[in-house]
């Protein structure tokens, strides 16, 4: 919310089917399911668009990923300088397990703008989801959670200078009460878009897609 004060609010609607790698390759490529091909969590190859990250690579600038297992390694094999896979709980619902997973893409992303200073850098926290998955969204282990990942953007926030970068948060999708996502419900359709630091007027603005996030990443580079 300090952000959203600071910087440009809005919603984003995501595209169908709302699961990790279809959001994740709409995040990165512009392009929606039906363009790239990537449309379930089973999907096994690397995306076959291009990439903001290869964009950015052809211009001449450094790329990073820290996140979890090795799907973004997967999607994104190339254009990527630094491309961090934290190890995953055997127990997506081992939530303490979970939590350590996501201390460790912390401290990798900290310790990548520190040492690297990459000009593109994406960080993917897990909790939320496997919270979500585990209890639904309307209890506590939720909402513990959320406040864990916002104490984590508080960390990611502290160590830019905003003077010179520029700080999204964002998400894939969504999840329903029950916990759980892919389907066309609006809990599951809308994530936000919070962007503060150098090139973002503040304000609060209109709802916009997924797949304006990779043209806006490449003006703003």
């Amino acid at each position: 919310n300090s952000m959203r004060a600071q910087g440009a609010d809005r919603t984003l609607q995501v595209g169908l089917p709302s699961f990790s790698l279809p959001g994740w390759t709409v995040i990165g490529t512009g392009a929606w399911q039906e363009q790239s091909g990537v449309t379930l969590n089973f999907y096994s190859e690397d995306i076959k668009l291009d990439t903001i990250f290869e964009a950015a690579k052809r211009k001449g600038l450094t790329t990073a990923i820290a996140g979890s297992g090795t799907a973004w390694k997967q999607l994104y094999p190339r254009g990527v300088d630094i491309n961090y896979g934290a190890t995953e709980p055997k127990d997506y619902t081992d939530l303490v397990a979970v939590r350590q997973e996501d201390d460790q893409i912390e401290a990798m992303a900290l310790k990548i703008l520190k040492e690297n200073k990459p000009n593109l850098l994406l960080v993917h926290f897990i909790e939320p989801d496997d919270a979500g998955h585990a209890q639904g969204t309307v209890g506590n282990a939720y909402k513990q959670a959320i406040a864990t990942v916002d104490t984590r953007i508080s960390h990611l926030n502290a160590a830019l200078d905003l003077s010179q970068a520029t700080f999204i948060v964002t998400a894939d999708h969504g999840q329903i009460d029950q916990g759980g996502h892919g389907g066309g419900e609006p809990q599951a359709m809308t994530v936000p878009f919070v962007a503060i630091g150098k090139g973002i007027q503040a304000g609060q603005y209109d709802p916009a897609t997924q797949a304006d996030i990779a043209p806006t990443l490449a003006v703003l580079l």
